[in-house]
């Protein structure tokens, strides 16, 4: 899923929506399945030194009950907060202890940020 910044002529925040196609995986031995598209629906903000993107990603999962193995449709409805920079951390160990704010924090290059890579 991209979001190409030039939507943003001089704009200082734009509505982001999209969906998109997912294959099925496997998850701690679990097959995991899309019922639908997902969806991501929310804003994107340009702050000083990057971007904020609000959103909630919204799709139907189907998924095996563990206990008697009939397949079952799971909601997700998803709030999504990212803050995008450009700037990559400075002398930043190889591994280092993550904590909430990391979570949080993605990195773009060029003119588009890619969601959920």
């Amino acid at each position: 899923m991209n979001i190409y910044l030039k939507e943003f002529g001089s704009k200082k925040e734009i509505e982001v929506r999209f969906n998109e196609e997912f294959e099925p995986f496997e998850f701690r031995g679990d097959y995991v399945e899309f019922a639908e598209k997902v969806s991501v629906e929310g804003r994107l903000r340009k702050l000083k030194n990057g971007y904020y993107l609000k959103s909630k990603v919204l799709t139907t999962l189907v998924l095996t009950c563990s206990r008697c193995l009939d397949r079952f449709a799971f909601k997700v409805n998803v709030p999504l907060k990212v803050i995008y920079t450009n700037r990559p951390p400075r002398n930043e160990p190889k591994e280092k202890c993550m904590d909430e704010r990391d979570v949080a924090l993605s990195y773009y290059s060029g003119d588009e940020i890619q969601i959920g890579d």
